[in-house]
């Protein structure tokens, strides 16, 4: 193997493009160009290769090949400025957090407050409506317990 010129995605599957030693597949023999400084790719000396055969038959100059194109980002951030803008983020989730619990809890308590409104003016019209003999649906003791709840008087009183 001479030189890794690129790696891609073929069907699925890593793959490297491979220029190979320019020998006589026949005789064995190294083939010779005079001093060429740059080899020259063709259909008889590359072809595309697996990655897994490459790792496994060249593992030092596939090594090498990802080496070459690695790239370091100068401009990270430093440790202690990251640690502290995740902590900023932590604190705003948990924040947020409350305001969501504290919202629920407001529309928890509108609620018992829509409830105790309504199931007084349920009661308010149920009384009205008692001596209406259209809307005579009412039983009897739905009747009694709302006159008790109204003149707040139990059955203890009244003896």
């Amino acid at each position: 193997m001479e030189k890794i010129h690129c790696v891609t995605v073929i069907d699925g599957y890593l793959s490297f493009l491979v220029q190979w030693k320019e020998v006589d597949l026949y005789s064995g023999h190294h083939l010779t160009k005079g001093s060429q400084s740059r080899p020259h790719i063709s259909e008889k000396n590359a072809n595309i290769v697996r990655a897994t055969a490459m790792n496994e038959s060249f593992p030092q100059e596939v090594i090498q090949f990802y080496e070459s194109r690695l790239q370091f980002n100068e401009n990270l951030i430093p440790k202690d400025q990251e640690a502290e803008k995740a902590a900023k983020a932590l604190l705003a989730a948990k924040e947020r957090e409350a305001q969501e619990a504290r919202n629920q809890q407001l529309l928890i308590d509108d609620e018992d407050q829509v409830d105790a409104a309504s199931e007084a003016i349920a009661r308010e019209e149920r009384k009205r409506d008692k001596f209406n003999p259209h809307l005579s649906d009412l039983s009897s003791s739905e009747s009694d317990s709302d006159e008790e709840l109204a003149l707040g008087s139990s059955d203890d009183e009244r003896i």
